[in-house]
């Protein structure tokens, strides 16, 4: 996009979907991440990832009016999670826009006649989805603040509830929150693809069944994994605050707590969503004080137990960046490059040394892309999962056309040997396979007389007979 001065509107990069339609929303934020590292190279775009990410921090901060004991048992697990998040990709960015709009409807809950900063939503929507494609939490953001008013609003008819809205104050609010939420649905619109990532939130939910089978960070969280563990003890700690606070909780809260907790159970790439969520309200229920933004803000929390709070966490934050910056070196991604892919072999095929077409296994193909293209072509990458969603006409193949995941099954099926890939691979013209070496393909080829020509600890090169 940067040499052509164009949008990025159909696959360049696979033989499999050359010239497809590939509406995909987050192009600007690409472009600033391309800027950033011709400008710098890693370093300097890693420097900018650490940014919005202590920058996610500080707003989180400004949310909560915890004591400094809950804030820094909220905020060290938030921010473990969260660092799953913090890589140069554009979902770094989500963090930030979360953060911003839940300030928003905070404030707007505060002031019942409503804030000026409620309509700077829909300008915030268009600068999400050009951004990065989890504008829909956007929309569950507002539609939970909507929902939570008026259900406050009936608990506090009741006699036996203290007030904590007037009777009036929750359809209110209801209303404007739905204004601002058609009015941001429209903004949505404003991106080089146009009304095309209205249905994008479809699309990603689709995906996640089908990439599931291939990408950990869609996969159902993993008790037993370690990395999953900081996601588990904030959603274990919310729901102790939740309990704990029971008697004086919004109706919000749980609804909040619930809906992303869940989301983060299913598919682990909301982890660090639910954990922005997470720890200004967890906190701020475990300290007893319900609101989270407000004009007591200033006397529950004095200068010194926030200078305690922001020390404690921004040293948390540039340790966790500290830490991650190795791999994000030159030498530190040449490492991590051979001990993930396997440079040997897979530099080969890279290096066009090989006939094309080529069959490569879906970890390989990101690799390939960026050390080949344009002179080597991949069968298969990161972005497999959204080609996944349309048929050959074009329709979205969700709710009744095709199960997207069809494509990405047949990948696994043939990485698992299920299918009868040499016969499959004559009959697409396949001259090369790259595939890991403990892929079942590997066997079944050459027992149909391919032979190996390149391998290394990880990955294997094979030619037909």
């Amino acid at each position: 996009m940067l040499d052509n001065r164009a949008w990025l509107r159909e696959d360049v990069f696979s033989w499999t979907q050359l010239g497809q339609p590939w509406p995909r929303p987050g192009l600007i934020a690409n472009i600033a991440m391309a800027g950033l590292f011709n400008a710098g190279g890693a370093p300097l775009l890693i420097l900018g990832v650490v940014a919005v990410f202590v920058l996610t921090v500080l707003l989180l901060l400004r949310l909560t009016t915890a004591s400094p004991a809950a804030t820094f048992s909220f905020g060290l697990l938030a921010v473990l999670t969260m660092a799953s998040a913090a890589t140069p990709r554009p979902v770094v960015l989500q963090l930030p826009l979360l953060a911003l709009t839940l300030t928003v409807l905070e404030r707007e809950r505060r002031h019942t006649s409503g804030t000026p900063m409620l309509w700077c939503l829909p300008i915030l929507a268009i600068a999400w989805v050009n951004l990065h494609g989890s504008f829909v939490f956007l929309f569950v953001l507002i539609g939970s603040y909507g929902l939570g008013a008026i259900i406050d609003t009936y608990r506090s008819r009741t006699p036996t509830r203290s007030r904590i809205l007037d009777q009036h104050q929750g359809p209110r609010a209801a209303w404007r929150l739905l204004v601002v939420g058609v009015l941001s649905m429209i903004g949505i619109v404003v991106n080089p693809f146009g009304a095309q990532m209205l249905v994008y939130p479809l699309e990603t939910l689709a995906t996640g069944f089908g990439a599931a089978y291939e990408i950990d960070e869609w996969r159902p969280v993993d008790f037993a994994d370690p990395r999953y563990w900081p996601f588990l003890g904030i959603l274990g700690l919310s729901a102790f605050a939740l309990i704990r606070s029971r008697d004086r909780l919004r109706s919000v809260d749980p609804i909040l707590l619930a809906v992303f907790g869940l989301l983060g159970l299913t598919a682990y790439r909301n982890g660090p969503v639910f954990a922005a969520i997470a720890f200004p309200i967890g906190a701020s229920l475990l300290s007893g004080r319900p609101s989270i933004v407000g004009s007591e803000a200033v006397a529950l929390a004095n200068r010194s137990e926030r200078a305690v709070e922001v020390t404690l966490l921004l040293v948390v934050a540039v340790s966790v960046a500290a830490i991650a910056w190795p791999a994000f070196t030159t030498a530190g991604n040449s490492r991590a490059d051979a001990e993930w892919f396997g440079a040997h072999a897979i530099d080969a095929v890279a290096g066009g040394e090989y006939p094309q077409p080529i069959w490569n296994s879906y970890d390989q193909g990101t690799y390939l892309i960026w050390h080949g293209w344009p002179d080597v072509l991949v069968s298969m990458d990161s972005r497999s999962d959204l080609h996944g969603l349309r048929s050959s006409t074009g329709r979205l193949a969700v709710l009744g056309f095709r199960k997207e995941s069809d494509r990405v099954r047949e990948h696994i099926a043939e990485w698992n040997a299920e299918r009868d890939a040499p016969a499959r691979f004559a009959a697409q013209g396949i001259q090369t396979v790259l595939v890991e070496r403990v892929s079942p393909l590997v066997e079944q080829l050459e027992d149909a007389g391919w032979h190996r020509v390149e391998e290394d600890e990880r990955a294997v090169v094979l030619l037909p007979p």
